[in-house]
């Protein structure tokens, strides 16, 4: 690969010392030429070069001045869209934050309801519990004075069976 310099340089670009410094018009080749073609020193060999070299710096001043504009303008394109992705994701995670509070709330109104529930449960519980004990104890109340009168109506009988057969072995 041959270049043509358009731009002076110093003679150790591509890391290699070289006896001199290359001037305009001096022609470059091999690694050489490719480091001074990437920096913008030289054109390809073949390129027509105008006779005013400061013509084509102009042009390749106000192309650099055009890629220059161009990436700022990216660059503010890129951080007004990163602004908007961060606004986004900000009211994306408010969003959610009062969803999730509201569930949340939710929720912890439904625990409340269940723990008055349950325990409006354990009362009626507790009170059948003492009716039914009540209950039982009447009931058991009942049954041993049923018993007791029972076994008391049983005695007043077997005294008249007694008084009978007595009454009727003396006749």
């Amino acid at each position: 690969m041959k270049a043509i310099v358009v731009k002076p340089f110093p003679g150790v670009p591509d890391g290699e010392i070289h006896a001199k410094d290359f001037n305009v018009k001096d022609l470059v080749e091999g690694k050489l030429a490719s480091v001074a073609l990437a920096q913008g020193w030289a054109v390809p060999e073949g390129t027509e070069l105008p006779d005013d070299l400061d013509d084509l710096r102009g042009k390749a001043n106000e192309t650099l001045a055009d890629i220059e504009q161009t990436i700022e303008d990216a660059r503010i394109k890129a951080l007004a869209d990163i602004e908007l992705i961060n606004t986004s994701i900000n009211e994306a995670q408010t969003s959610a934050n009062t969803k999730i509070a509201d569930i949340n709330k939710t929720v912890d109104d439904a625990r409340k309801q269940a723990d008055s529930d349950l325990e409006a449960i354990r009362k009626e519980v507790d009170t059948v519990r003492t009716d039914a004990d009540t209950e039982r104890t009447v009931i058991a109340k009942e049954i041993s004075d049923t018993r007791e009168q029972a076994n008391k109506d049983l005695a007043v009988i077997a005294d008249e069976v007694e008084k009978a057969k007595k009454s009727g072995k003396d006749k």
